[in-house]
């Protein structure tokens, strides 16, 4: 299992925009060569500045499987959920975004 946390100040040197980020995943071994794993992402972004404020907050969960074959390659099957909306200083949503996909990817482990 691995977590994190992130705090950006001035994010993109735009003064009073901060920022949150909080990512986890974990993984489990179910044979030798294959492995489930899931992780997640939460962000939150605001600026308080003027008439430019706004706030954007979103997450994304993916999980799948993953087997390795011998001399690094693998190949991963997931299936990942995004979600994130916008909102103006008003406190109106204007901007969402959110997605279902399934992922399919073939790399190496050096």
């Amino acid at each position: 299992m691995i977590a994190g946390w992130s705090h950006g100040w001035n994010e993109n040197w735009v003064k009073n925009q901060d920022s949150h980020a909080v990512n986890f995943g974990l993984g489990v071994d179910l044979t030798d060569q294959l492995t489930w794993y899931a992780t997640g992402d939460y962000i939150r972004t605001k600026n308080d500045q003027g008439v430019i404020w706004h706030k954007a907050t979103g997450w994304a969960g993916e999980t799948g499987l993953m087997f390795t074959m011998p001399y690094g390659v693998n190949f991963q099957v997931a299936y990942r959920h995004d979600k994130f909306k916008y909102q103006a200083r008003n406190g109106v949503t204007h901007s969402k975004y959110k997605s279902d996909m399934f992922v399919m990817h073939a790399g190496f482990n050096f």
